[in-house]
């Protein structure tokens, strides 16, 4: 079955990854693919030049598979080819933002932020994110801007920030 699968996926781009795209996490590659991420990936990647539309959603979530994986520079190849088909994906450029921001490149993940945000300006999660990352920088003015934004957007974030330990190393400034 899985083999038969496969070889749909390698013609169409439906079969294995595509479907799973639908489930909305409750499937996780890692866990069943393990050491044939790598290989897996390539064939999305592939699939996604010969099938981009099709291809869309697989990228997306196999993307925030590898962010679960810990695996963001390969995230980052996923959302840039998904990106690449369709670059007014918000949900893309955010993910992208996590994965840069999980490998320390804090200006290009705050461009990525941007990017989302320009899409989706009512993402109090990317604006929070924004603000965490700023924090990172020790941009005062700047995460304070993008945390207030958030809580505009969203109450919540208020007491999340109170506690959040990204915070701790300005309010120590």
């Amino acid at each position: 079955m899985l083999i038969l699968q496969a070889e749909e996926l390698k013609k169409t781009g439906r079969g294995i990854v595509a479907p799973l795209a639908v489930t909305g996490g409750a499937f996780s590659l890692g866990a069943v693919f393990g050491e044939y991420m790598d290989s897996l990936l390539q064939l999305v990647l592939k699939l996604a030049d010969k099938h981009p539309q099709k291809m869309l959603n697989s990228l997306l979530f196999f993307g925030s598979e590898l962010l679960n994986l810990d695996r963001h520079k390969e995230a980052i190849t996923s959302y840039d080819q998904a990106l690449k088909f369709k670059p007014d994906k918000d949900l893309a450029w955010y993910n992208r933002g996590i994965a840069l921001g999980n490998l320390e490149h804090y200006k290009e993940a705050i461009a990525s932020y941007d990017q989302a945000l320009k899409l989706k300006p009512d993402d109090a999660q990317a604006w929070y994110n924004k603000a965490c990352t700023y924090a990172l920088q020790k941009n005062i003015d700047l995460t304070l801007e993008n945390l207030k934004q958030a809580i505009n957007l969203n109450p919540e974030y208020r007491e999340m920030a109170k506690t959040d330990s990204v915070f701790d190393s300005i309010k120590e400034l």
